[in-house]
């Protein structure tokens, strides 16, 4: 007998494609076998190792098949077998489509489990070194981070929808699979929960002890930590007015908090955290680089003793107003000396105590009768001599700087680049080649400050690109504004300008505050412009907006102390939320120690507790 001959692919081929031809002279079923033993040699060839698949294969050119491949009797009654191979196509996609969906959930996993590790090897290696040399944007600032903080607690919950099965005519043996969609319920509840508070006696001793509940709400009140924190920020940093506030928490016609407990538990609160606002205003004076800016509000009782000439009336100095009075000052002398100021203005300081951390940021907000300059005159009184030399970054306005106290108090004023910035945006209409010329400028400016804070620069670097573009950029300037002020076009094509004008006003402005513009250039700690405090003091113009004003002194007093905890606190990027229940459970410690209890030092407390 010969050795059997393996065929060659080639040969193969022509062997399936001879069986794929009809040949009528041979019967059907014996070209039916001929095809499956040629499929079957053609998988033998393929491979050696795929046995499930020759099982099958053998079992299909033996007719045998499983009882779930079998077709129904309605699928054999139609005798092309259409039906019957549509079934099974539809059920390899769903099968298909199954094994895509748990692949991509199998990646996603994979993928958050990546950035979780990835994520904790950075808070390790960063606990690991000294601040002074992490890597962080230094010279990030808060932004609009003032109106960005949220309110709502999340919560996760399952839920699971069924197909009603008696949609199907044949309800047995259907297949089944599942998906995910995620959905938000967004709403407004009022949980109220007893507590049952065990009191435990020693028989013979006779001791009693009561459970505490300190740590879930003030005594003799009928609220928690956290509905007062609730409302701190819904009308502290979300400018809400306090009436609204109790319409919102109202249920049928039933207002279980109405807006006179509201006031009382934001005064509580206020005068719980008065030595911590005390703090942070004392912590600014023996800073090198302030920043400070003021904005106009309402307060009826100040505008009722202006208005009177009773400013220092012995109703508006007792309590918490007189203490801080004393400390931050409350009214304020006229320039030339005749009356006192009767314009009510609310003034804001920040600085960072941290050079190396933007998370150390400081926001102090006071309302008086006078401007930032008046504030920062009373902040800098208790200025240590041996602090470093002061620098000032503001408007430039002379209402905005300090009076000089003491013959020792030498100090250095920024300017804000934004304001050189603004009149040449306005009046772009009436010379667009120097204006546009001027905005291009200034957005080069910005850009390279973008661009370092997204590199995380070094002051190293960011004095580097300073000194080499930034300047050449505020040289250009200066030379268009010199044009200008030498009665040429400050640009081809311009228009000239006489005194008087405000384009000329502008490029005067420039060329006579071009040191203290960029000064920011050889200070690597100093912003471009002075935004941070415009956008800071925004959040009061949005209150004034909506509430009109603030009746009394207290109120206002209490206003600025909760707006200069939760700022500070967002700029620490810390949850304010959870900083003022955890804070508010431990006002007492804080009278003693409040240094303990800044937002800065819980930020740092839960590095710690991460690494």
């Amino acid at each position: 007998m010969a050795e059997p001959v393996l065929l060659n692919p080639n040969q193969l081929r022509d062997l399936k494609a001879w069986v794929d031809e009809p040949h009528p002279e041979i019967p059907l079923a014996i070209m039916k076998s001929l095809a499956a033993l040629v499929a079957l040699y053609q998988l033998l060839a393929d491979t050696q190792s795929k046995y499930t698949i020759i099982v099958r294969r053998l079992r299909e050119a033996m007719g045998f098949e499983r009882k779930s491949e079998k077709l129904s009797s309605d699928q054999l009654k139609d005798s092309s077998g259409v039906k019957g191979l549509e079934a099974k196509i539809n059920q390899a996609k769903k099968a298909l489509q199954k094994k895509k969906d748990q692949l991509r959930l199998y990646r996603d996993r994979l993928k958050e489990a990546k950035a979780a590790r990835k994520s904790q090897r950075q808070a390790r290696a960063e606990a690991g070194k000294p601040a002074a040399t992490r890597r962080k944007n230094l010279i990030d600032q808060p932004k609009d981070k003032a109106l960005s903080v949220g309110t709502a607690a999340k919560v996760n919950s399952t839920a699971s929808r069924k197909v009603d099965r008696s949609q199907f005519d044949f309800p047995k043996g259907l297949h089944s699979t599942k998906d995910k969609n995620k959905r938000f319920i967004a709403k407004v509840e009022l949980e109220e929960v007893t507590y049952e508070i065990e009191t435990v006696t020693c028989p013979k001793t006779g001791k009693t002890v009561r459970a505490s509940m300190d740590d879930v709400g003030p005594k003799n009140c009928q609220v928690t930590w956290e509905t007062i924190a609730n409302v701190i920020m819904l009308a502290v940093v979300h400018s809400i007015p306090v009436n609204r506030i109790a319409k919102i928490f109202s249920c049928y016609g039933e207002e279980a908090l109405n807006s006179t407990s509201l006031i009382n538990y934001i005064q509580m609160a206020g005068k719980a955290l008065e030595k911590l606002y005390i703090h942070l205003g004392e912590s600014l004076a023996d800073l090198p680089r302030i920043m400070g800016d003021d904005t106009n509000t309402r307060v009826l009782a100040m505008e009722k003793a202006a208005s009177q000439g009773n400013h220092d009336s012995s109703d508006m100095t007792q309590g918490i107003i007189g203490r801080l009075a004393e400390l931050f000052g409350r009214t304020n002398s006229k320039k030339k000396g005749k009356g006192l100021k009767r314009k009510i203005n609310i003034s804001a300081v920040c600085g960072k105590t941290d050079i190396n951390d933007p998370r150390s940021y400081v926001f102090f907000f006071r309302t008086h009768f006078g401007s930032v300059g008046d504030l920062l005159t009373k902040l800098l009184e208790q200025r240590r001599p041996s602090a470093p030399r002061l620098t000032i970054l503001g408007d430039l306005s002379s209402t905005n700087l300090p009076a000089k106290i003491a013959s020792w108090l030498n100090f250095k004023v920024a300017g804000c680049s934004a304001h050189a910035r603004r009149p040449f945006w306005r009046y772009r209409n009436q010379d667009p080649q120097l204006c546009y010329f001027m905005a291009r400028c200034f957005q080069t400016l910005a850009a390279i400050e973008q661009r370092l804070d997204d590199k995380e620069a070094d002051w190293d670097m960011v004095l580097a690109h300073r000194r080499k573009y930034s300047l050449k950029v505020y040289k250009a300037m200066r030379n268009a504004a010199l044009r200008v002020l030498a009665g040429k076009p400050g640009y081809d094509g311009g228009h000239v300008w006489p005194k008087g004008t405000k384009l000329y006003d502008a490029c005067y402005y420039l060329v006579k505050n071009y040191e203290a513009l960029t000064r920011f250039v050889n200070d690597p700690h100093l912003p471009l412009t002075n935004n941070t405090m415009e956008r800071v003091l925004r959040p009061e113009k949005l209150h004034t907006a909506a509430a009109k004003f603030i009746k009394s002194e207290e109120g206002r007093v209490t206003m600025d102390i909760l707006r200069s905890i939760t700022t500070t606190a967002t700029a620490a990027q810390v949850d304010v939320k959870a900083y003022l229940i955890w804070v508010l459970q431990n006002s007492s410690a804080l009278e003693a120690d409040p240094s303990k209890f800044t937002p800065f030092e819980y930020a740092k407390k839960q590095d710690r507790a991460r690494a």
